[in-house]
Parts: C-alpha cells; structure tokens; sequence
C-alpha cells in the first residue's frame, strides 16, 4: 500500500511538472508574439525610435530564446523518460515530446537568428529599415512553439464532437 501510494504521489508531481511546462509554453507564445508584435511597431519609427525601442525588444527576445531552452530541454527528458509506444492517460507518448522537443529545437534556432539580428539592428552604423528577417525570424519560430503546443495538448474541440456523436 505505501509503494503505490508513493508511486501515485510521485506520478501527480510529473503531472503537475508538465503541465507547468504546458502553461510556460503558452505565456511563451503569447510574449513571443508581443515582442513580434513591437518589432513591427520598431520597424515603423525612424532611426531615434528604433534604436530606443529595440533597448527594450532585445533583452526580452532574449528571455524568449532562454525559456525555449529550458522548456525544450524538460521536454527532451520527459521523452527520453517516456515508455515507447502510444500514451496512456491524460498526458502525450514519447512520440508526442520527442516530436514537441524538436519544434522548441526549431523555434530557438528561429529565435536565436532573430535576437543576432536584433543585436546587429543595435550598432548604430547597421540600424537598418528593413526588420523582415527579424519579424519573419520571429514568426516562425512562433509558428514551431504552436506546433508543439499542439502536439502536448489533445484537440480539445474534437474530443467534445465526440461526446456528441455518442
């Protein structure tokens, strides 16, 4: 009785630990797309504005690339963890994290091209017009942080047709 009882307590903590990782992923998304969202702004103002506004977007591009790690590697060790083969309960397979560690692989090679060129954008002899590749950069990796949320979380609307139809 008390291995089973350490074993459920220790399965909540992976539970609670990953879905912890589900909720950074999201607040990454979300800030992500609020520094894409300044960029664009930057991109806009003269060369005054730009250089003042990428004081502020560069350290927080870097937070971005930083928390991508750490969330890409938590998810590389759950699916080093993970049994092989389909998952069973609530939480994704090995298939499912390996494929998510993979997107966040993705995503901070995006986000690390983005913030070397945000930091280039910074020296006032290269303070450049055109800030395509970064938001573009920014996009993408954007686009790679979505695909592994998708891959974390079970479709929700489906799973309601489904209740439906039976």
């Amino acid at each position: 009785m008390a291995t089973a009882k350490a074993t459920q307590e220790k399965i909540e903590a992976l539970r609670r630990l990953f879905f912890s990782v589900i909720e950074h992923l999201k607040e990454l998304i979300q800030t992500q797309g609020e520094t894409r969202d300044q960029t664009v702004v930057a991109a806009g103002k003269d060369e005054a504005g730009r250089s003042n506004a990428l004081t502020g977007i560069v350290p927080r591009q870097q937070q971005h690339t930083a928390m991508n790690q750490t969330i890409g590697d938590v998810l590389a060790k759950q699916a080093d963890a993970a049994q092989a083969g389909e998952p069973k309960g609530a939480g994704p397979g090995k298939k499912q994290l390996t494929e998510a560690a993979e997107e966040m692989r993705q995503a901070g090679t995006e986000m690390t091209t983005a913030l070397d060129l945000l930091n280039k954008a910074m020296v006032p002899a290269t303070i450049s017009r055109d800030y395509e590749p970064i938001t573009g950069g920014q996009g993408k990796a954007l686009e790679h942080l979505q695909k592994a949320l998708a891959l974390l979380e079970p479709p929700k609307q489906q799973n309601q047709e489904d209740q439906k139809d039976q």
